[in-house]
């Protein structure tokens, strides 16, 4: 449902909380996806960030 809704969205906003609630879960892989839907989607309010936590989600996949 939350993947439905957050294509009809105007922005990347809810795939960045679709990432925040993986990561919670340790689930990189599947954060990283959302972050780059995310970005992908656009309009974000601090695109930034968003681009950060990428590299920074990039950099725990290539540790473990």
């Amino acid at each position: 449902m939350i993947d439905l809704l957050s294509k009809k969205t105007a922005s990347g906003a809810l795939y960045l909380n679709i990432a925040m609630r993986h990561l919670r879960n340790h689930e990189w892989g599947l954060a990283r996806k959302a972050v780059e839907d995310a970005i992908a989607k656009g309009g974000l309010s601090a695109p930034v960030q968003a681009r950060t936590l990428l590299s920074e989600i990039q950099d725990r996949l290539v540790r473990n």
